[in-house]
C-alpha cells in the first residue's frame, strides 16, 4: 500500500461493528443502516484500507459491501492477529481493544489486500455455513433421543427427518455449484486424489470436494 494509506480497523461481532481509525472510534449496528454509516465514515479518509479479522462467516455482509464499492480490505487470520496482540502484551479482549490492536497491526505490518473471491465462491461459502448449521442441529437432536422420554422421541425423529431433507437439498446445491465452475471442479478432483471420504459427525459421508469447501471457496 502507499505510504499515505489510512487504515480503518473493524472488529466484527454478530450484531455490532467496532470501528477504529486515526480520525475517530465508533460503534455501529451490524445491519444495512450500520453498513451505510460505515461507508460514509470510510469516505472521510484518503486512500482508505479496511482491516478486519475472519470471523467464521460474520464478515460476509461487510466484505460484500466493501467489494461492491471497491473499498480495499485486508481480511486477517485471527491467529495472526492474536499472536500480534500477545507480542504487544495486550491481554484484555474487548471490541474497542481489539479494534485498536488491529489498527496497530495494520500500521506495523502493512498487510496485503484480500482479493475478491468471486460471487460463486461467496455463494459456496454461504451454502457451506448453512450446511454446518444443519449438521450441528441434527447432531443435537440425535443426542436428545437418549435424554428424553419416549413420548418426546417421535417429535425428535420428525425434526431429524426434516433437517435431513433440508441438508440433502443444501448438499445438492453445493455439488451443483462446484460442478458448474470449472476451476472449483478441478480443485475438487485434485483433492479427491489425495483424501478419501470424510465422515460427518451425525453419520453422513461427503466427498472431499464438499468437506474441504474453504480451500475451494477461498483459493482462486
Amino acid at each position: 500500500m502507499t505510504s499515505n494509506t489510512q487504515y480503518i480497523a473493524i472488529d466484527i461481532a454478530k450484531q455490532t461493528l467496532q470501528v477504529q481509525s486515526d480520525l475517530q472510534s465508533l460503534s455501529l449496528l451490524y445491519n444495512q443502516e450500520g453498513l451505510k454509516q460505515l461507508r460514509a465514515f470510510i469516505k472521510r479518509h484518503q486512500h482508505p484500507m479496511v482491516i478486519a479479522e475472519a470471523t467464521g462467516g460474520y464478515e460476509r455482509p461487510l466484505m460484500s459491501m466493501l467489494y461492491k464499492y471497491k473499498i480495499t480490505v485486508a481480511l486477517l487470520n485471527p491467529r495472526l492477529a492474536r499472536a500480534f496482540a500477545v507480542s504487544e502484551g495486550i491481554k484484555a479482549k474487548t471490541d474497542p481493544i481489539d479494534a485498536k490492536m488491529l489498527l496497530s497491526f495494520a500500521k506495523e505490518k502493512s498487510p496485503r489486500p484480500t482479493e475478491y473471491i468471486g460471487a460463486q465462491r461467496e455463494e459456496l461459502g454461504a451454502l457451506m455455513d448453512r450446511r454446518a448449521q444443519l449438521t450441528e442441529h441434527i447432531a443435537k437432536e440425535k443426542n436428545r433421543l437418549d435424554k428424553n422420554q419416549k413420548i418426546i422421541c417421535g417429535s425428535i425423529n420428525k425434526m431429524i427427518r426434516i433437517l435431513d431433507k433440508e441438508l440433502a437439498l443444501i448438499e445438492a446445491r453445493i455439488t451443483k455449484l462446484i460442478d458448474s465452475n470449472e476451476q472449483m471442479q478441478a480443485q475438487s478432483k485434485l483433492m479427491q486424489k489425495y483424501v478419501e471420504l470424510v465422515r460427518i459427525p451425525h453419520g453422513r459421508s461427503l466427498p472431499t470436494s464438499v468437506k474441504l469447501h474453504r480451500s475451494i471457496a477461498i483459493n482462486s
